[in-house]
């Protein structure tokens, strides 16, 4: 499916900057397709601007596509000019005289071959400090765009008084992307590529499972290298790859993974720290009494995907297999996969359409001999809300994804969790199913026991339930 879906309110505070009389600047950041580009074309294509394109390559050659686009800007023959800062004078002197809008996509790429660039970058500026146009600054090297910006010994320090840092698009919003898949099938799609829009146009096959044969199980996959192009961002690569397969193989816990690879805490603080900003790992939000050292995850999809399934079999053993016979092999552990994956959905959801003040988990451990421990009991989602009397009110939620409906028996599951958690008082139940609820837990809803979520709340087809008067986000 071609087309721009999405980013209204992205595209509106733009339109809202570009408004303001007088020199405007701006970065824009987020990880690897996340769609800056497409929504900056978008955001320039009524107005005079200027596009600079830059790409993983030699500054020759990112200078060279930069001439280009200049001289097709400003009409004028560039050929015989080999100075980065001449041709940036020239851009200047258009802006000035005639204002615009000025785009430097990828930014970091352009400045990695030509570390002289900021301090050009800094003269340009403040050329333009008293000029009617706009600079925009993209990148998805994060942490580098943003040292440039807020590190005080940088030259572009304190020279963008806007940020926008662009997050995924939501499970609603992505569903446009899939007009000939079902809901259910649209669902599983975006619990493993998130809202990551290129992601989406690659996965346009009628179902989940021939999406996965294309992108992922054939030898020309397009997705089939995207976890490591991702982690390639962060430099050098191997440090970061080491702690992420550490925690896809299972080692959670700081002092586990630093014993694992053999670093100092501080050290691999520093690492994680990073893979936290980009959104690659995260940690589990301990609620109620868990226990309070972090747990980390992988959080990014495809990167989850890669270590929980894919790298779970043995690639250089299915050379001759056909992909669907890759996929038959493969269904349990996806399965698997997805089922952790709605977790995220329904919190999401939470945060959504209620007045949530805290989302977590609660989960408590079971000592084993050599003072381990393994997770025993957990109540997949927990939150703190506020009521419409803004008093504070919790939700313990049930997640299921599996080929049959919830039932009576998770409920009562997640009662007995909830008594085990030790908190006093009764929270809100929930229970939250893509495969619909068998008639004894519809019972149980209509004797105001649990709240049911299915597919059609989480799409947006059903307005969601009161919660007992929870306080409901569009209600303000």
């Amino acid at each position: 499916m071609d087309g721009f879906i999405g980013r209204e309110k992205e595209l509106s505070e733009l339109e809202s900057i570009y408004s303001k009389k007088g020199f405007k600047s701006l970065i824009v950041y987020g990880r690897r397709r996340i769609g800056k580009t497409t929504l900056l074309e978008n955001f320039i294509k009524d107005k005079r601007a200027l596009m600079i394109y830059s790409s993983e390559s030699s500054f020759y050659e990112n200078f060279t596509r930069f001439k280009r686009s200049v001289s097709s800007f400003l009409h004028r023959d560039l050929s015989e000019v080999d100075s980065f800062s001449e041709v940036m004078d020239l851009i200047a002197d258009d802006m000035i005289s005639n204002g615009g809008v000025v785009v430097f996509d990828e930014f970091p790429y352009l400045i990695e071959e030509a570390p002289f660039i900021p301090s050009v970058m800094q003269l340009f500026m403040d050329r333009l400090r008293n000029s009617n146009s706009m600079v925009i600054l993209c990148g998805s090297s994060i942490s580098l765009l943003l040292r440039e910006v807020h590190d005080s010994g940088r030259p572009l320090y304190q020279r963008f008084n806007h940020e926008m840092r662009l997050e995924g698009l939501s499970l609603r919003t992505c569903r446009q992307f899939h007009p000939d898949m079902d809901d259910l099938e649209a669902l599983k799609v975006y619990m493993l590529v998130g809202g990551v829009p290129q992601y989406h146009l690659a996965m346009d096959r009628p179902t989940f499972r021939e999406c996965i044969e294309k992108c992922f199980l054939s030898s020309t996959g397009v997705l089939r290298n995207e976890p490591m192009s991702i982690l390639s961002e962060l430099k050098p690569t191997e440090n970061y790859s080491s702690v992420v397969a550490c925690i896809g193989n299972g080692v959670t816990k700081q002092s586990k993974i630093a014993s694992k690879l053999q670093l100092d805490r501080s050290e691999l603080s520093k690492r994680l720290k990073k893979l936290e900003e980009i959104g690659i790992v995260g940690r589990h939000h301990p609620m109620l009494n868990s226990p309070k050292k972090p747990v980390y995850r992988i959080t990014d999809g495809i990167v989850a995907f890669q270590y929980d399934v894919l790298e779970s079999f043995d690639a250089s053993g299915m050379i001759a297999w056909t992909e669907s016979e890759k996929y038959d092999v493969m269904e349990q552990t996806i399965d698997s996969f997805l089922g952790h994956r709605f977790e995220d959905v329904c919190a999401d959801f939470l945060r959504l359409e209620y007045r949530t003040l805290e989302v977590g988990r609660w989960w408590e451990i079971a000592e084993t001999k050599d003072g381990d421990g393994y997770e025993n009991e957990d109540i997949d989602i927990v939150a703190r809300a506020m009521d419409r009397n803004n008093h504070e009110c919790w939700l313990a939620a049930e997640c299921k994804f599996r080929r049959r409906g919830a039932g009576h028996g998770d409920l009562c599951n997640l009662q007995r969790r909830w008594r085990s958690a030790g908190e006093s008082g009764i929270p809100t139940f929930i229970v939250f199913s893509a495969m619909g609820f068998s008639d004894d837990l519809v019972e149980d809803s209509e004797d105001g026991r649990v709240t049911l979520f299915g597919i059609d709340e989480l799409m947006g087809r059903t307005e969601p339930p009161d919660l007992g008067g929870l306080r409901h986000l569009r209600d303000e």
